[in-house]
């Protein structure tokens, strides 16, 4: 979310405007109130917390507010175990909130949804995805001959949500030459350390948070995505940006991201042996081919795109 945020506000800066940028949790009240005054547009970066805040501060000064979802509302609320009261002040306040960002099709729907089907004729509800970084064009490696190492890679949290554990099962059903390498930190890094460890001994590298860039990904020669959802994951258009492809489960992000272009890249369902059989039909696609379905994903997520379209519905806010 940081890493995409930044991006919005060098897009916006970049298109003459001037970007005030605000962390609601380290940021005295009387702060924001005054950031919030001199504000033409409110943008709230999340629509949980910040959106409170951005919708009260909208209303005491009479300010248009956009709301951006990163994720799909259902799945993260039933992950949540949201109590019945904390989805009634939900619907409350969606239903107050005029603009509406989404990073995918799916969380719109989900949003929806979970809204019982209708918006309010005042919302203006639009989907924007978010952009590939702006890295220098690289190739596909192809896979070593046998029994070279090939290695998989994993860039993302070690929480519950990202189901992590089944990076160690899809591992356990590849050939014994494949390694894999986990760049992340969270809850889960110490049981997880402890299974690699019992059951796939020596064959798994770990490394804590390391800052996005090509050669963190290069390190690998497929990045895997194992998450119970998404919304429109950077870790996807990162990997390809840096010319490595990605393998992962089917939910519904993933089938809007790879789906039409990359359809071999997701597993068939979202067991460990699935997912390997995605990574063995990756490992064997020829590199040209990659090359090319990789770039045509790409195209649909570019910066410029991402840039023309906020700049577009802040026009529409400010008209």
């Amino acid at each position: 979310m940081h890493t995409v945020s930044d991006a919005l506000a060098h897009a916006l800066e970049a298109a003459g405007h001037r970007c005030n940028n605000q962390v609601i949790r380290a940021t005295p009240l009387s702060r924001l109130w005054k950031a919030a005054s001199q504000a033409d547009v409110i943008i709230a970066t999340h629509n949980f917390l910040p959106a409170y805040v951005a919708w009260f501060l909208g209303q005491w000064h009479r300010k248009p507010v956009i709301t951006w979802f990163h994720g799909p509302l259902l799945e993260v609320l039933d992950r949540a175990h949201a109590s019945a009261a904390k989805r009634r002040w939900l619907r409350w306040l969606y239903r107050r909130l005029p603009w509406l960002v989404f990073v995918s099709n799916h969380g719109r729907d989900s949003f929806m949804e979970f809204m019982g089907g209708d918006a309010s004729a005042h919302q203006c509800l639009q989907v924007i995805p978010n952009p590939h970084p702006a890295w220098p064009t690289a190739c596909p490696a192809p896979p070593p001959a046998v029994p070279h190492t090939v290695r998989c890679g994993y860039v993302g949290r070690l929480s519950p949500e990202k189901r992590p554990e089944l990076l160690i099962d899809t591992l356990t059903q590849l050939p014994p030459h494949y390694a894999l390498q986990i760049t992340g930190e969270g809850s889960l890094a110490r049981a997880l350390q402890h299974e690699s460890a019992v059951r796939v001994p020596g064959r798994t590298q770990w490394q804590g948070f390391q800052p996005a860039t090509p050669a963190l990904y290069q390190a690998h020669h497929v990045t895997l995505l194992t998450s119970a959802y998404e919304g429109c994951p950077m870790a996807v258009l990162e990997s390809l940006a840096a010319g490595v492809p990605c393998v992962g489960v089917p939910i519904p992000a993933l089938r809007e991201m790879l789906g039409s272009h990359m359809p071999y890249a997701l597993a068939e369902d979202h067991s460990g042996s699935a997912l390997a059989q995605a990574v063995l039909r990756v490992m064997s696609t020829p590199t040209d081919v990659l090359q090319r379905d990789m770039t045509q994903v790409l195209a649909q997520y570019t910066p410029q795109r991402f840039a023309s379209a906020w700049t577009h519905l802040i026009e529409q806010v400010t008209a």
